[in-house]
């Protein structure tokens, strides 16, 4: 059973202040790693986590997506089982050739392994043909939020 917790109203200056400093990716992996690791099924949103100060591996890639795409790092390939995150790309368009190129700079940082899922939300640039062959091509299931 999923069990939920209150839900936040604001945050205060000292967690703007902790958010505002997690300015790259290796700065929100070095944090997610610092916090302890949440066994519990509770899922926690990206501000529940920063004030709660742990994570499920879940909770961590949604924090490091929803910071990243603060400061301009979209999209993002996240390796959930490491919590690592694997491959980023920044452009001033959001388009095909943005997420081939975040998925190979992933592919080049972890290598092909079975099992891959990619999953993102249903945006054109994510449904295009270019990016699921890239996906078929290199056995990775392609997965989409409704």
């Amino acid at each position: 059973m999923i069990r939920t917790i209150p839900r936040i109203k604001a945050i205060n200056k000292s967690e703007q202040s902790r958010i505002t400093k997690l300015n790259s990716p290796q700065k929100i992996q070095k944090f997610l790693d610092s916090i302890p690791y949440n066994s519990n099924t509770i899922y926690r949103c990206p501000l529940r986590v920063l004030k709660d100060q742990k994570a499920h591996c879940f909770d961590g890639a949604v924090f490091a997506a929803a910071i990243l795409t603060q400061i301009g790092y979209k999209p993002l390939i996240l390796d959930l089982y490491s919590r690592m995150i694997v491959g980023w790309q920044i452009s001033e368009r959001q388009n095909s050739s943005l997420v081939t190129t975040a998925i190979i700079s992933g592919l080049i940082q972890r290598g092909k392994n079975a099992g891959i899922i990619f999953h993102s939300a249903q945006g054109s640039q994510y449904a295009s043909k270019v990016v699921r062959d890239l996906l078929a091509t290199n056995g990775i299931i392609q997965s989409m939020s409704k």
